[in-house]
């Protein structure tokens, strides 16, 4: 490679961009007038798009990069006749990419993307509408057109170096390819993180104008295209719906338009409307807790929440993955998605969330490293207005491992915003210390490592001394946010709400009952707290089976907060519900997923359906009863595949209602 194919290259990275901003103008200038948007949201969409731009600019020189190893543009004109036709037919292409996003745009307001080739279903009437709507023939001579204009560019401009018979010493030539190879890796990284530049942080606003104008139409339509999933069997849904839409006691079913509105059921039971903090714990399986009799204490903090809150010993998340979780917790749809999680998906960023039933609230999101982490972020920031996501760079602490800072910084960092607030607050804080690879830092207070004997690490279901330790120390660090917490003027007007992303594996552990080993139920089950010491004046444990999308609607409820709900979710202090847990295993093939009550467990997959029903907490419990309880059983398949069905469809049907309003948002503030 010689040092004039670099030059090349830059002005042909420079030259596509230049492109992109050009025509990222155009799109402004032909919709802006539509919208409403602050102008801080929109410059920082144009920062944004500018990265996006500047990625797909430097992918698209790559073939470039490498070729000027073999086929050097420096050798003669032919190399540079081949390069310059190359790019000729690649800047055109995407002219009429960019031309199809503009009127796609102009038709559905959303850029290109995957849903595009719905269109292709019917070719033939699409074409016509194509035909009949837009100048076909004109457009076509248009690009035609500039196709001679980028050509005479790109020879004039671009590759027009002669050839280089200088040979530079072999160290400068050395530097100046891993400087390269540095700068084109940091132009496609897009920021300063361990975590590249992703399509979610686009969706910072839940204006749709902004975000449209921070996506780049190529880049999405690939990050589109790579989502693509099972969506939902219209037919399965309507088929289950009746039994669906009773048990989620839709009080205006129809069948028709799938309708799944209704209101919070309101059960106040504090005297105040108070700050909300929910607190996930990663991977805190209930096995391994002794709130749930674990012989040996591994949660002597969360022991103490529990006996002084509400505890929900039978709470069941639907996933074992923590996007997953937390996706569900967010929108209360469960995650039953094939592709790798929801909120890795951007043709359903748009999701309705109770956490905006909070008005006049002051939101916040804590997490010890980035939220560009499962593209959690555009869950977040798309779909709760104003909300203030902390990550990494957010904090004074020093990261201390890949999830960032350590659970004890992030609870004290935590404290310390919330007692800064103005306003009542709702926020949500997700811990990742008790995971791999299980970093107990140097700064850590007056905890105290134990020891435990390889026989007590196998005997009750952990991987090893510093698996323990680590939950130990998650454990350590909520209890020290609570002493913090107890010295701020916050504290007695809030409503603490502690739980699990997922459980884990039992790993045969001698203290789980055998019906949970038998069908792995520790995986799903996770403590569930309400713990406000100065509103809840009757602490409880309640064995009501309880599931993740419950939460939010549960907290609006017991807190009076009134909002329109279109999810799976209840409040778990309704009364006259019926109680169910979904689980659903991501990753099996088939997809395997079962559904539960405080007696019974019907089990299945997503190919053939609920087919076993057993009493898991029995003495048999992986003994199929279902010719025993026929009619258990066929309730229990019809709801559970009814409630899987209806998960599919609401991944794509539960939209914002405040960007949606099928029905008014009442609130209570």
């Amino acid at each position: 490679m010689v040092l004039s194919g670099v030059k090349t290259l830059f002005k042909l990275i420079a030259t596509i961009l230049v492109f992109e901003l050009i025509l990222r103008g155009l799109f402004f200038v032909s919709f802006q007038a539509q919208h409403d948007y602050p102008m801080s949201d929109l410059l920082q969409a144009l920062y944004l798009g500018f990265k996006f731009d500047l990625r797909v600019a430097v992918v698209f020189s790559l073939p470039f990069a490498l070729g000027i190893m073999l086929l050097s543009p420096t050798k003669g004109a032919y190399y540079r006749k081949f390069w310059q036709w190359t790019y000729t037919v690649i800047i055109s292409l995407m002219l009429t990419a960019y031309l199809f996003d503009f009127f796609y745009f102009g038709y559905l307001q959303t850029r290109i993307n995957a849903t595009v080739f719905k269109f292709l279903q019917n070719p033939q009437t699409s074409f016509n509408m194509v035909w009949e709507t837009y100048p076909v023939v004109w457009l076509t001579l248009g690009v035609g057109l500039m196709c001679f204009a980028f050509y005479y560019f790109l020879g004039r401009f671009v590759f027009n170096n002669k050839k280089d018979v200088s040979k530079p010493p072999k160290l400068k030539l050395t530097f100046n390819v891993i400087l390269v190879f540095v700068l084109l890796v940091v132009m496609m990284h897009g920021r300063v993180s361990q975590y590249p530049l992703r399509w979610s942080e686009a969706f910072f606003s839940n204006n749709g104008f902004v975000s449209a104008m921070a996506l780049n139409p190529i880049h999405y339509f690939i990050d589109t295209n790579r989502a693509k999933a099972r969506k939902y069997n219209i037919h399965a849904v309507r088929k289950h719906y009746p039994v669906v839409s009773e048990y989620l006691d839709v009080k205006d079913p129809n069948l028709k338009t799938l309708n799944f509105d209704r209101p919070i059921v309101q059960t106040p039971m504090l005297n105040s409307k108070p700050n909300i903090v929910v607190i996930v714990m990663e991977s805190l399986a209930a096995f391994k807790s002794s709130t749930f009799g674990m012989p040996i204490e591994t949660t002597p903090y969360m022991d103490k929440a529990a006996k002084k809150g509400i505890l929900f010993s039978e709470f069941y998340v639907p996933s074992e993955g923590t996007a997953r979780s937390m996706f569900g917790l967010v929108t209360g749809v469960p995650d039953v998605t094939t592709y790798k999680t929801s909120s890795r998906n951007p043709l359903i960023v748009n999701q309705n969330t109770i956490a905006n039933a909070f008005n006049g609230y002051e939101k916040f999101y804590f997490l010890g490293g980035s939220a560009n982490w499962g593209e959690i972020r555009g869950i977040f920031s798309n779909n709760i207005p104003g909300i203030h996501i902390m990550e990494e760079g957010s904090y004074e602490s020093p990261a201390v491992d890949v999830w960032g800072i350590s659970d004890l910084d992030l609870f004290k960092e935590a404290n310390q915003y919330l007692s800064k607030s103005k306003k009542p607050f709702f926020a949500v804080i997700q811990t990742s210390g008790f995971h791999r690879p299980y970093t107990i830092p140097e700064n850590r207070g007056d905890f105290q490592l134990k020891e435990l004997s390889e026989d007590m690490v196998k005997k009750y279901g952990f991987e090893s001394e510093q698996e323990y330790n680590a939950l130990r120390f998650a454990d350590y660090s909520l209890g020290q946010f609570f002493k913090w917490a107890q010295n701020q003027s916050y504290y007695d007007n809030t409503l603490f709400v502690i739980t699990g992303d997922h459980g884990l594996p039992d790993n045969k552990a001698h203290h789980v009952p055998k019906g949970i080993l038998a069908h792995k139920l520790e995986r799903f089950h996770v403590p569930l707290i309400f713990y406000a010491p100065k509103l809840i004046k009757k602490p409880q444990r309640l064995d009501t089976i309880a599931s993740g999308p419950d939460i939010l609607p549960t907290v609006a409820g017991m807190t009076g907060h009134n909002f329109t709900n279109r999810s799976i979710g209840r409040n778990l202090f309704a009364d006259q519900y019926k109680r169910y847990a979904l689980t659903y295993v991501y990753h099996t093939n088939p997809k395997e997923f079962a559904i539960m009550d405080k007696e019974f467990l019907a089990y299945g997959n997503a190919k053939t359906g609920i087919r076993s029903l057993y009493k898991y907490r029995s003495e048999s419990p992986e003994v199929d009863i279902q010719g025993e309880h026929p009619e258990k059983f066929n309730y229990m398949k019809q709801l559970g595949e009814g409630l899987l069905e209806t998960s599919y469809y609401m991944l794509h049907h539960n939209k914002n209602v405040l960007t949606h309003p099928k029905v008014s948002i009442k609130s209570s503030n």
